[in-house]
């Protein structure tokens, strides 16, 4: 796995290129109260958090895996409409 994430580019993806949409959806997670139809979205707000604090080293296939939502909207066509079934787009940052 290491191997893999040696030529993964993850960590650009979150931290450069969608900077401020990530800020913004860590922003919003925080600002949303804990139910059921925001547990989803808050969940990856926090997984986001962790990678802005710890930066790079912070970006795993693990931590991709609960991120993977977020990268699909944040590199999305904005007037897709994005259908999903587990709650992480119920109520989310705009």
């Amino acid at each position: 796995m290491k191997n893999l994430r040696g030529r993964c580019r993850i960590d650009r993806f979150v931290l450069v290129t969608y900077r401020s949409s990530v800020d913004r959806y860590i922003q919003g997670g925080s600002a949303l109260p804990s139910n059921k139809d925001t547990s989803g979205f808050k969940k990856i707000a926090e997984q986001l958090s962790e990678i802005v604090a710890g930066g790079a080293d912070k970006c795993s296939c693990t931590r991709c895996e609960k991120i993977g939502d977020a990268v699909i909207a944040l590199d999305a066509d904005r007037q897709m409409q994005l259908e999903h079934t587990d709650r992480s787009h119920d109520t989310c940052a705009r």
